[in-house]
């Protein structure tokens, strides 16, 4: 398990403006799944189990997931709707722990996503380095 944000923090996900906060990480977890031109099962359940954090899924997030898995956003696109570094370095991680980083087209666009939202290398390897250790073998 992993610890809940402090409360009223920009980290809070439920925080400012929660509907554009999860959209935007569910949108970019499938960014990175199809960066390789194909999203596998894992990859799937990745995006899916978001889905079904937020209240499950209807006709409408259906309709999004298909709209998103047939014209995935790059990374500069998801970029320009951060709002802040704190989204910024949540963006990296979700996009970071939906896939495991196994072609060269998928570090590509982990690589374009931490220039395209300024993250320092220090702080990228730590969330490179997280996201390694809680992934399953």
């Amino acid at each position: 398990p992993v610890a809940a944000p402090p409360k009223n923090s920009a980290f809070d996900p439920h925080g400012s403006d929660a509907k554009q906060n999860a959209t935007l990480m569910i949108r970019g977890m499938i960014a990175a799944a199809a960066a390789d031109g194909k999203i596998d099962d894992k990859e799937k359940q990745a995006v899916l189990g978001q889905f079904q954090s937020l209240g499950g899924i209807n006709q409408e997030a259906v309709d999004f997931l298909n709209q998103e898995i047939s014209n995935p956003a790059d990374a500069a696109t998801l970029a320009a709707e951060v709002q802040g570094p704190e989204q910024a370095t949540a963006l990296y991680t979700a996009c970071r722990l939906a896939i495991d980083v196994d072609s060269k087209l998928e570090r590509r666009f982990m690589e374009d996503l931490a220039e395209a939202l300024g993250l320092d290398e220090a702080l990228v390897k730590q969330i490179e380095a997280g996201a390694t250790s809680v992934r399953p073998a």
